[in-house]
C-alpha cells in the first residue's frame, strides 16, 4: 500500500483481526498456502494520528479441470482464463491478482475455449480495437534471468500487418509479423521466429527465456515442438519498456494498434523457463484432456544412408496423456532401443524396417514403418566425404527435371527451384557427377533460384564445418550466402566484400564484420570451407591452380543452431540482393570441426587425387541366415560399435554366415 504523512510511520498488519506484522514496511508478502486465506487490514500510525486501509481479502480458487490444475501446479505469476463476466470489464487473474481490463470486448466476443472438455472461455478479438490490458510488467522476471509466457491462439482472416498475441511493448513483443511467420522481438536479445500455425486451428504458442550471466537462450514453441530458437550472449534489456505493461491481442508491437484477428485463450506467465517436457505436458492435457490414449503425431523417418562410423537418429512424437513408454522394433522383432529419440549405429544389421510402439495407461499406438538402407559411394570423392560422417551432403548431380537433390547423410533432400540449371559440368575432377547454376535474381521474381531446405535438423552445436565448391559468375553482393542457416540463429558461410570468404555466427557483429582475405576466383572452381570452434574461425580456399590457402582468427563463439530455413546460393528474404550468381557443387555440413588434414584430403580428392574407396560390406538374408560378402580386406567383429574389434581370420569374402545367438554383434571390413 502507499502511505503519506510525516515520518516515521508505523504500519501494523492484521489478518482476521489478529496482528501479524508491524514496522516501517508498507508491503506484506504472504505464501500462497491454505492458511493464508483471510481478510487483511493495514493500520498506519504516526505522531499526528492513524488511518486504516480498506480490507483486502485473499481467497483460493480450486481448479475445476485437469488443465487448470496443471497450470496452477507450475506456480504461474499470472493466469487469465477469460471465464469471468465480460460485462464487468475485468479480466480476472487467478494466480497473482493482476486483474486486467477488457477493451472494446463485448459479452458476445466471449466464446468456447481451446481446452479439451473445459468450460473456460476464449476471447474473440476483432482485429480493429479489441485488446486486453493488465498491470503486469515482465521487467522483474527478465532481471531474474528466466520466464515463460504461453497461451492458445486461433488465427483467423487474412494477414495484412503485424499483429500482437501477447507481450510488453518495447520489452518483448510477440505475434504474427508476416503471412508465414510468427516472431518475438526482445530489446537487446533480438528475434526468435518460426512458421505461422495453421489458420482456424487452435495452437499453443509459448516463449521461454533464460540468461545465466553468460549465455542467453530464447525458444519459441508451437504446440509441443520447438519452432525457433535464438541463442546469444546478450540478455534482454530489463530496463526497456518500463512505461508499458503486459497486453493481450493488441498494443504489443507498438503502444497502440497491431490488433489481432482471431481467438486467444488461457494466457499464463511463469517466473521460470518451463522445460520442453513441461510444455509438452501442457499441450497434451490441453489438447486431449487428462486421460487420452497415444496418437502418433510425428512419424519416424527412414532413409537411404552412407554407412560409416556415425549414427542415425530415429524420433517419434505422440499426443495423448503422458507419461509414454516407447519401444522400437526392427522387422517386427523387439530391439533394446527405447525412448522417443534413439541413435542407431550405421551397421549392416540395422538395415531394415523400423517401427515404434507408444504406450500409456490408456492404450497404445504403432508408428508407420521407417526403412533404413545404405548407399555405396560411386566415386573416390563421394567415398571420402561419406567416411567423414557429414550431417548433410548434397552432390547436386541429378539429371535435368529432378525436383530434389538427394542426401545420404541424414536423408534430408534439398528442393531444386525451376531456375536451377542441372547437369552442368561439376567441380570434381575425374568424377562424372554434375553441378547446378544459380541466377542471382531477387526473391519474388520469376528467375529466383535460391534453394531453401525447410529443416536440416542439426540442432544446437558448439562447432561446425560448412563447405562447397564455387564457380562465381562476376562480382557478388556483400554478404551473399553460400551454405547458410537462418532458422533460430543466423550462421553460415558467405561471400563478403570484393568476393572474399566471410561468415555469420549467431548474427554477431564480430562474425559478419570479419573478412578472411581469401578471394574467390571468377569463372573457376574453388573449394570454400568454413570451420568454427568455440575459440577460432578458420577459412580455407582451394584455388584452380592447386593451392589450398587458409586464414584463421581467434574468436570466442557461443553455441549456434542449424535447423529451419537453411539455404544454398542466396537467402529467401524479401527484396534482398544477396543472391548468388554462378555454379555450386558438393555442399556439405558437419556438426564438428574438420581438421586441416581432412580439408586438404577433400581438396586433393576434388582435384582428382587418389583417395582410396572405403571397403564395402554387403549382406543378404538366406535360409542359412545372414550372409556377409566383400571384395577385399579382413572381416572384424565387435560387441559394440566402438570396439574392441577382433579379426575373423578364416572368414571368406565370398560368404560368411553370421552366427545366431543372443546379444548383438557389429561387423566391419578393414583393408589389408
Amino acid at each position: 500500500m502507499d502511505v503519506y504523512g510525516t515520518q516515521p510511520i508505523i504500519v501494523t498488519w492484521t489478518k482476521d483481526g489478529t496482528e501479524i506484522a508491524s514496522g516501517l514496511e508498507t508491503t506484506l508478502d504472504v505464501f500462497c498456502t491454505a492458511d493464508a486465506a483471510g481478510t487483511y487490514v493495514a493500520t498506519a500510525k504516526n505522531s499526528a494520528g492513524q488511518d486504516v486501509s480498506i480490507p483486502a481479502v485473499i481467497a483460493f480458487r480450486t481448479p475445476t479441470t485437469g488443465y487448470e490444475e496443471l497450470v496452477a501446479g507450475f506456480a504461474p505469476v499470472a493466469f487469465w482464463r477469460f471465464d469471468d463476466n465480460v460485462a464487468d470489464g475485468i479480466v480476472v487473474d487467478y494466480a497473482g491478482g493482476y486483474d486486467g481490463t477488457y477493451n472494446s470486448i463485448t459479452p458476445e466476443q466471449q466464446v468456447g475455449g481451446a481446452i479439451f472438455e473445459d468450460p473456460s472461455k476464449a476471447i474473440q478479438f476483432n482485429g480493429t480495437d479489441s485488446y486486453i490490458t493488465t498491470p503486469l510488467q515482465l521487467n522483474g522476471l527478465i532481471a531474474n534471468g528466466e520466464f515463460t509466457f504461453t497461451g492458445w491462439v486461433k488465427i483467423q482472416g487474412t494477414w495484412a500487418a503485424t499483429t500482437g498475441f501477447y507481450g510488453q511493448n518495447d520489452l518483448i513483443e510477440f505475434g504474427q509479423n508476416s503471412a508465414t511467420t510468427i516472431s518475438a522481438w526482445a530489446d537487446g536479445a533480438g528475434n526468435v521466429s518460426g512458421a505461422v500455425p495453421l489458420a482456424e486451428e487452435w495452437a499453443m504458442v509459448t516463449i521461454t527465456y533464460t540468461f545465466d550471466g553468460t549465455d542467453m537462450v530464447e525458444t519459441l514453441y508451437v504446440n509441443n515442438h520447438v519452432a525457433g530458437q535464438n541463442i546469444g550472449t546478450r540478455s534482454i534489456n530489463a530496463n526497456a519498456g518500463t512505461n508499458y505493461h503486459f497486453t493481450i491481442g493488441g498494443c504489443v508491437w507498438h503502444f497502440e494498434g497491431g490488433f489481432f484477428t482471431g481467438l486467444i485463450d488461457d494466457v499464463a506467465v511463469f517466473p521460470t523457463a518451463l522445460t520442453s517436457d513441461d510444455i509438452s505436458l501442457l499441450y497434451n492435457v490441453g489438447k486431449f484432456g487428462p486421460g487420452a490414449a497415444p496418437e502418433i503425431e510425428v512419424q519416424p523417418i527412414g532413409a537411404e544412408l552412407y554407412s560409416n562410423n556415425g549414427t542415425y537418429r530415429f524420433s517419434v512424437t505422440a499426443l495423448g496423456t503422458p507419461p509414454f513408454q516407447v519401444s522400437w522394433y526392427k522387422d517386427g522383432e523387439l530391439t533394446s532401443y527405447s525412448g522417443e529419440v534413439v541413435e542407431i549405429a550405421r551397421t549392416a544389421e540395422n538395415a531394415g524396417s523400423w517401427t515404434a510402439k507408444v504406450t500409456n495407461a490408456y492404450g497404445e499406438a504403432i508408428s508407420e514403418p521407417a526403412v533404413i538402407s545404405y548407399k555405396a559411394p560411386s566415386s573416390n570423392y563421394e567415398a571420402l566425404i561419406a567416411s567423414l560422417d557429414p550431417w548433410v551432403y548434397w552432390r547436386l548431380g541429378e539429371a535435368p527435371g529432378a525436383a530434389f537433390a538427394a542426401e545420404y547423410g541424414h536423408g534430408i533432400p534439398a528442393p531444386y527451384t525451376t531456375n536451377n540449371v542441372l547437369g552442368l559440368d561439376g567441380a570434381i575432377m575425374n568424377d562424372p557427377d554434375t553441378a547446378i547454376s544459380f541466377t542471382g535474381a531477387l526473391p519474388g521474381t520469376a528467375e529466383f533460384s535460391t534453394i531453401v531446405v525447410p529443416n536440416i535438423g542439426m540442432g544446437t552445436v558448439s562447432e561446425a564445418s560448412l563447405l562447397c565448391w564455387v564457380k562465381r559468375d562476376g562480382n557478388q553482393a556483400n554478404y551473399t550466402p553460400l551454405v547458410f542457416g537462418r532458422g533460430g540463429a543466423v550462421s553460415g558461410l558467405n561471400i563478403r566484400e570484393n568476393n572474399q570468404l566471410g561468415y555469420h555466427w549467431n548474427d554477431q557483429s564480430f562474425s559478419w564484420g570479419y573478412v578472411s582475405g581469401l578471394t574467390l576466383e571468377d569463372g573457376e572452381w574453388n573449394l570454400a570451407v568454413l570451420v568454427v570452434t568455440p575459440t577460432t574461425v578458420t577459412f580455407y580456399l582451394g584455388d584452380s591452380a592447386g593451392t589450398l590457402s587458409n586464414a584463421s582468427n581467434e574468436q570466442a563463439h557461443g553455441p549456434t543452431v542449424f535447423t529451419t530455413n537453411f539455404s544454398l546460393g542466396g537467402q529467401n528474404v524479401s527484396n534482398s540482393n544477396r543472391q548468388f550468381k554462378g555454379l555450386l557443387d558438393e555442399p556439405a555440413v558437419f556438426n564438428y570441426a574438420l581438421t586441416a588434414e581432412q580439408v586438404q584430403a577433400i581438396y586433393d580428392a576434388g582435384r582428382g587425387g587418389d583417395v582410396p574407396v572405403q571397403p564395402v560390406l554387403n549382406f543378404e538374408y538366406s535360409p542359412l541366415g545372414l550372409i556377409l560378402t566383400w571384395e577385399e580386406g579382413k572381416l572384424q567383429v565387435s560387441p559394440t560399435a566402438t570396439g574392441p574389434w577382433t579379426t575373423i581370420d578364416d572368414a571368406s569374402p565370398e560368404g560368411y554366415i553370421v552366427p545366431t545367438g543372443e546379444g548383438s554383434a557389429y561387423y566391419r571390413i578393414i583393408k589389408d
